[in-house]
C-alpha cells in the first residue's frame, strides 16, 4: 500500500493497468486524447501484482461531465 501511495503522490495521474487487458488500454487512451500523460504501472509485470481499480468511475465521471472539470483544475489540461 505504501508503494501505491507514493505512485499517486508523486504522479497527478496514474493508471494501474493489465498488459493484456483491452479496457486498461482504453483508459490509457481516453487520457492521451484529452492531452494528459498518465503514469501506467502495469500490475502484471510485478510479482503479485492484483488490478484492484474500477473503470466504471472513470466513465462515469467522463460521460457525466466530470472529469475533465477535474483534470483542468489540476492543471493537467487546458480548458477545452
Amino acid at each position: 500500500m505504501e508503494r501505491v501511495e507514493k505512485l499517486v503522490t508523486e504522479n497527478p495521474v496514474v493508471v494501474f493497468a493489465m498488459s493484456s487487458c483491452f479496457m486498461c488500454h482504453v483508459v490509457k487512451r481516453s487520457f492521451f486524447s484529452l492531452g494528459v500523460n498518465p503514469t501506467v504501472y502495469k500490475l502484471d509485470k510485478e510479482p503479485g501484482g492484483k488490478l484492484v481499480g474500477s473503470l466504471d468511475r472513470l466513465m462515469t465521471a467522463h460521460i457525466n461531465g466530470t472529469l475533465v472539470p477535474q483534470l483542468v483544475k489540476n492543471s493537467l489540461i487546458w480548458q477545452i
